[in-house]
């Protein structure tokens, strides 16, 4: 049976906590927590099997709380740089698999917020051979500087990373000619953020549709970034501006596969769905079913038919990552739709 916790908070508490994981006082992964109950509130997580029979998960702890509700300013203009390697230049010499869909993860992203009403001129993709270190860096410090202090930037990695070995609060993001015993091949990801933060950009929205096991992963269904121990340290550091929101695909321990079920990555997969089908819209009153798709409506949605269809289809289940970097919980009424 999964591992399940309660935790009680008091009235003067506001908006909704997450649960953080720890072993041997380390902390190794975080999750929502689902209401079920009144005053004082009582919230219900569930964790994996491994957590009840692992006895070095030794607490569960509740984030800390958010700070009263302020109405979001409105977006003035959208922008996205959206990203997907399924095929690497060096994946011949064994340094990376190939994977099958990270590049339509990246198209099909691409299409749905086209749909959504973003205009093309303001959304720049890279696939495959075309997403070179220097096309990514050109994309980063020069196309984006378009982007205004009342805007919102979008940034979708789908592909191959690994952690820093010395340093697994470092991770890297691979390009289409990456390798992995040359890091000055790749993007750090703490340099990502630092080049996104000096665009100014109000709200920033990072998707990274990978896998967090800590290691690269050598089988072609499955993609390799150690993200988590980085969003702890950036979190630790608090200096990341305010509006900023992560959502990635599973936790430290979890591999975040794709099938040809789905023809998608996990996270993409129910991410199109949500958003391309409207199904989040209003998901268990996240939100109010009124066409407008929130990253709140999201976030519970994914959640949910994330667990499931991993469950389903591969027999684990896969958990994604939500983090903010506000503490004020209008942040998830934030949506992705375009003018």
């Amino acid at each position: 049976m999964p591992a399940v916790a309660t935790a009680q908070r008091n009235d003067s508490d506001v908006g909704p906590p997450g649960a953080l994981l720890y072993k041997n006082g380390e902390l190794v992964g975080r999750t929502p927590l689902y209401d079920i109950g009144d005053f004082p509130k009582v919230y219900r997580v569930v964790w994996p099997e491994e957590v009840l029979a692992d006895s070095k998960y030794t607490s569960l702890a509740l984030s800390e709380r958010e700070q009263p509700a302020q109405k979001l300013a409105a977006v003035k203009n959208r922008w996205a740089v959206i990203i997907g390697m399924s095929k690497y230049q060096f994946a011949a010499q064994g340094d990376m698999e190939p994977l099958a869909f990270a590049d339509k993860d990246a198209k099909d992203f691409t299409e749905t917020l086209k749909a959504e009403g973003w205009s093309p001129d303001c959304v720049q993709v890279l696939t495959n051979e075309q997403a070179t270190k220097q096309n990514v860096t050109y994309a980063l410090e020069t196309w984006l500087r378009r982007a205004g202090p009342e805007d919102l930037i979008v940034l979708f990695w789908a592909g191959h990373g690994w952690p820093d070995p010395e340093d697994p609060s470092l991770a890297y993001l691979a390009c289409y000619d990456s390798k992995p015993s040359d890091p000055s091949s790749c993007w750090r990801m703490d340099r990502v953020r630092q080049i996104l933060e000096e665009r100014k950009a109000r709200n920033v929205v990072v998707i990274a549709d990978t896998c967090h096991a800590g290691k690269v992963i050598r089988s072609g269904d499955a993609r390799a970034i150690s993200v988590v121990p980085a969003l702890d340290a950036m979190e630790k550091k608090k200096d990341i501006p305010n509006g900023w929101v992560f959502i990635v695909s599973a936790d430290s321990d979890r591999k975040a596969y794709e099938d040809k079920a789905w023809s998608n990555g996990a996270l993409t997969h129910v991410l199109l769905e949500g958003m391309r089908d409207s199904k989040a819209d209003g998901y268990k009153s996240a939100g109010t079913k009124d066409g407008t798709v929130t990253l709140g409506e999201l976030r519970a949605y994914i959640t949910d038919r994330m667990a499931e269809e991993s469950l389903n289809l591969l027999g684990a289940r896969l958990t994604p990552l939500f983090f903010t970097t506000s503490g004020n919980p209008e942040i998830w009424n934030l949506s992705l739709k375009g003018k």
